[in-house]
């Protein structure tokens, strides 16, 4: 499958990037980056084009490239500072692979059994050096008598003065570690700094995500495409529960299980009918009269259906 050769209206280049992402979505990630490349050919400003070419990097694991393809999609796109966030996710990418492949260099221990045997040793010796600490001090110490008390306890404060009520420590609260996890796995994704919070429901394999409701006016198809932008980040879920909210107000939840993702999917059908429990009521199609008279705007995580392309 090409992209066709010539000039291309607004409709043509979003059905050219749905299409990439259905091979994206099938797991064909060379044959997504190679459409993509011949997309860019015809139009090399198409931001839409530059950031999904970025998120083909990522996916491929060649992450210089995509903070590259961020920046270029940035300085043509309205929504830079979504792109240069993604940018700088993929440049922490990189330094990360070049600081596992420095450790294994100097030949420190990467594995969780090995870091587990140094860390019991580290503990051991501090364990044992505190008490011999304990023991030479009290062999070394010097004795003070005890001292007797002659004069009654002054319980009450003396004339003039006032007494400081003492301070109350404050309740501290922490995620438990495995929400911990998956919080900090959900803002280094794509989703970045939508992320509002997100935990592991203890009864079963599936989330709870909380987002930062998109710009503007939203339809049942964006909640299908974070929903599955979730499952494909968190492979241990068999289902998410996603909640949209902006200025501390409830907007819309949704819930998708990875079987009807993967059913979407293999039909080529909209990521909205996949999901289940939708409120409120949202349509699949614009609703606003200038969405109606006007083509939406490309969005790199496209779902798998096509637009039809202008006469």
């Amino acid at each position: 499958m090409e992209v066709p050769v010539g000039n291309k209206g607004l409709a043509q280049l979003e059905a050219d990037l749905a299409r990439i992402n259905v091979m994206r979505l099938r797991g064909d990630i060379q044959t997504a980056k190679h459409l993509c490349a011949e997309l860019l050919a015809q139009k090399p400003d198409f931001a839409q084009a530059q950031a999904l070419m970025g998120d083909l990097c990522m996916d491929s694991g060649d992450f210089m490239k995509a903070a590259d393809w961020f920046d270029m999609a940035a300085a043509n796109s309205e929504e830079s500072p979504i792109l240069h966030e993604r940018a700088e996710l993929a440049r922490r990418r990189v330094q990360e692979v070049e600081a596992l492949a420095a450790t294994k260099r100097l030949g420190i221990p990467t594995s969780r059994n090995k870091l587990n045997v140094w860390a019991g040793l580290f503990l051991g010796i501090v364990a044992a050096v505190c008490l011999l600490a304990f023991y030479l001090g009290g062999q070394f110490g010097k004795q003070e008598p005890a001292k007797t008390i002659k004069a009654p306890l002054e319980l009450s404060p003396a004339p003039g003065t006032t007494q400081k009520p003492q301070d109350v420590p404050k309740p501290s609260f922490s995620l438990p570690a495995s929400d911990e996890r998956v919080l900090n796995l959900l803002k280094g994704s794509i989703l970045g700094s939508r992320v509002l919070l997100a935990y592991r429901d203890p009864r079963g394999p599936s989330l709870v995500v909380t987002l930062e409701a998109p710009a503007g006016e939203f339809t049942v198809t964006a909640l299908g495409l974070d929903a599955a932008q979730i499952l494909r980040d968190d492979q241990e879920s068999a289902r998410v529960t996603i909640r949209y909210m902006r200025n501390g107000e409830n907007l819309a939840m949704a819930t998708m299980t990875r079987q009807n993702y993967d059913a979407a999917v293999a039909s080529n059908k909209d990521l909205g009918t996949a999901l289940e429990e939708v409120w409120p009521s949202l349509s699949s199609t614009p609703t606003s009269e200038q969405e109606q008279n006007s083509p939406p705007s490309p969005d790199p995580r496209e779902p798998e259906t096509e637009t039809p392309a202008g006469p």
